[in-house]
């Protein structure tokens, strides 16, 4: 376990950076650097053996429930982001009429970075505008765009991704936007546009770049600072995570003065997840468990509770290649794509019908590679990193970040 020194520990842990600033996290080995997933996986599994014992059984443990999560790994404490935001943007903030009237800010799948600027445009009483519906979309109609410049007020558009459909009459009204905002005609504003997204509207859109930003990657150090403080701002209890093979430390207990140590589990979570803090915390979720108390048992009130995971070479990933043929792929490549989709958005997408795709959409959830969300579909956090590996190795689109 490596030490975190004090420099380190310093670190914002958010920060808003120009897009040739962003850096990967680094990979447990040099041979691995830069090389992509699939050469680390290879690498890792080729020198990793898994233990013969555990030194707790996996009979004596299950799942935390929905409320010890939001307690230890919360989903939601943008505080630290906004005021990252507010740092980085403070001199063209100052300015009444800059030279760049629009800053697109690049988000990755599940970094919840859309959420965080419309909880900062709130704070500032800018106007968050928003995304055309689907027939407006498809009809190309005006009154969307003429009404945006019905005020001069600085503005913020935090889902570009909603703004246009993969075919051929669903990309008019982007582009018309995209032109009018980049032009100035809009005035002041932000667009926070899914990573995705954008790499396929560099395509379909030939207009001059607007200055991209985005968080920095949460690398090893990072990630372990936002997973310790995390569970060590809860109140009420102290909780500590374990591995449960041979007991190591992954979040030991708060202890002032000392340094901050990196379990290799995180550094292996933080390369997976290519510094996304938001797929790395739903893994991160989806494997910590705590001991069942058997029944009839006395539950004793310990000062500490401890938490465990496996080992990372025994955490379960959901199983892409099994159940992705040339369909899935289309589908899987649309949903990235958009960020999310409804079934009958979806058919207009894919060439299927929308029973067909349903179908599919069910076989895909069984398998925990999509999931549904207030009639949306999304590619899971668990399943981002090797359906993105996917894509990448079979000559698809993908993304920068």
């Amino acid at each position: 376990m490596t030490t975190l020194t004090e420099s380190t520990a310093a670190t914002q842990l958010w920060e808003l950076v120009a897009l040739n600033e962003y850096r990967l996290p680094e990979s447990p080995v040099a041979q691995a650097a830069g090389s992509g997933l699939a050469l680390y996986k290879r690498w890792f599994k080729s020198r990793q053996s898994a233990p013969s014992a555990s030194l707790i059984k996996p009979s004596e443990l299950n799942a935390l429930t929905d409320q010890q999560l939001e307690q230890i790994a919360p989903e939601s404490d943008f505080e630290p982001a906004i005021a990252a935001i507010n740092r980085a943007l403070h001199d063209w903030l100052a300015e009444e009429n800059p030279t760049e009237a629009v800053i697109v800010i690049l988000a990755p799948p599940h970094s919840a970075y859309a959420e965080i600027f419309k909880l900062w445009a709130q704070q500032r009483a800018w106007r968050l505008l928003q995304a055309p519906n689907i027939e407006q979309i498809s009809t190309h109609d005006p009154a969307w765009l003429n009404a945006l410049t019905s005020s001069s007020s600085p503005w913020v558009l935090t889902h570009l991704e909603q703004c246009f459909l993969r075919h051929a009459s669903g990309m008019h009204l982007l582009r018309s936007f995209l032109n009018a905002a980049t032009s100035g005609t809009l005035g002041k504003g932000i667009i926070v546009c899914d990573s995705w997204a954008w790499a396929f509207i560099q395509h379909i859109w030939p207009g001059r770049l607007p200055v991209m930003l985005t968080f920095q990657a949460f690398d090893q150090q990072r990630l372990t600072q936002l997973f310790t403080r995390a569970i060590h701002s809860n109140t009420k209890n102290q909780y500590i995570v374990r591995q449960s093979v041979d007991g190591e430390d992954i979040i030991p207990a708060e202890q002032t003065g000392e340094d901050l140590k990196i379990s290799p589990l995180l550094q292996h979570l933080a390369m997976y997840a290519r510094g996304n803090a938001g797929i790395a915390n739903g893994i991160w979720r989806a494997n910590l468990e705590a001991e069942i108390n058997p029944p009839g048992t006395e539950v004793v009130k310990q000062k500490t509770e401890t938490l465990w995971i496996l080992p990372w070479q025994q955490l379960h990933h959901p199983d892409v290649e099994t159940y992705v043929k040339r369909d899935e792929i289309f589908i899987l490549h649309a949903l990235l794509i958009h960020n999310g989709l409804t079934s009958e958005q979806l058919a207009r997408v894919i060439l299927l019908a929308e029973s067909q795709l349903l179908a599919k959409l069910f076989y895909l959830q069984a398998a925990n590679l999509v999931a549904e969300q207030s009639g949306h579909w999304l590619v899971t956090a668990q399943a981002y990193p090797a359906i993105r590996e996917l894509l990448l190795t079979s000559d698809y689109l993908v993304d920068q970040l």
